[in-house]
């Protein structure tokens, strides 16, 4: 299954890309092998450790990262523990590799691609006018491991308009479908 989400990261996820929402990443980032790490005063720190990061060290991750919109409210006691008082103005980020950035844009595109073969959306309809949200599911490997896998949920259109992605279109991904016997999805 592992192979199989990792594959799904093969390809490289260029142009256009929708907003993204991954509802319970907080709980899962480290299952994605994503660094969380805390931006103040100009420099980055690893948020769990709170050691500082070396120049070029965040380099390795891809250029796409997810943003935390209320740090305090997801990180107080880890920024607490390294000095910070409530409301300082701190960024929280989870940066990720090229491989699991593209195989999470290769769900959205697959989803996004979906809504347009059933009219859902207009086939001119542009990736970055949209948001995808979706959950990641946390898979434990038999005999130690485990990683994480996204599924896209949800496609919103500007006008805030939902279209719900059944998991069925995914049912051909070795780890979708894992879910899906598990009756996870």
């Amino acid at each position: 299954m592992f192979h199989g989400w990792r594959n799904a990261g093969d390809d490289k996820i260029e142009g256009e890309k929708p907003a993204l929402l991954v509802e319970n990443l907080r709980q899962t980032f480290d299952s994605f092998n994503m660094k969380a790490i805390v931006l103040r005063g100009g420099q980055a720190f690893d948020l769990l450790d709170g050691s500082r990061l070396p120049d070029g060290f965040l380099e390795s991750y891809a250029t796409t990262v997810f943003q935390v919109d209320n740090p305090w409210q997801d990180w107080d006691a880890e920024l607490k523990k390294q000095g910070l008082q409530r409301g300082s103005q701190v960024q929280v980020r989870y940066y990720m590799y090229d491989f699991i950035h593209n195989a999470i844009y290769s769900r959205t595109k697959q989803a996004i691609n979906w809504a347009k073969r059933q009219g859902l959306l207009s086939v001119d309809r542009r990736a970055d006018e949209l948001e995808v949200r979706g959950h990641a599911y946390l898979i434990k490997q038999q005999g130690g491991g485990r990683f994480g896998v996204f599924v896209p949920q949800q496609i919103l259109t500007v006008s805030g308009k939902p279209i719900e992605v059944p998991s069925a279109v995914f049912a051909e991904q070795q780890d979708v479908a894992q879910l899906q016997q598990a009756g996870i999805l």
